[in-house]
């Protein structure tokens, strides 16, 4: 199963452009993108196993540590598959 990790940065005045764009070259990063902040980039990665993920999140955030400010880290916990909910199909058969 495949472990994944939501980091919200706060970067300097204008670095995000520049930090996303970094991010986006490293290694387990599957999306880093600009939100209207703080936080200011959301940067999504992912990894085989936890630990490699988080040898994956310090090796990218080394290219980025000295234009960010603070990190939040928010690891997954579980993976859950989607299904649809049948409740209210079933609330209408009774």
């Amino acid at each position: 199963m495949t472990s994944r990790s939501y980091v919200l940065l706060d970067v300097a005045q204008d670095k995000s452009q520049q930090a996303a764009e970094t991010l986006r070259g490293e290694a387990g990063v599957v999306g880093a993108d600009l939100v209207d902040g703080p936080p200011d980039v959301v940067v999504i990665l992912e990894a085989p196993e936890r630990m490699k993920l988080a040898q994956l999140i310090t090796q990218a955030f080394q290219a980025v540590q000295s234009s960010v400010n603070r990190v939040y880290l928010l690891p997954v916990c579980r993976e859950m598959t989607a299904r649809p909910f049948s409740g209210a199909a079933e609330r209408r058969r009774k």
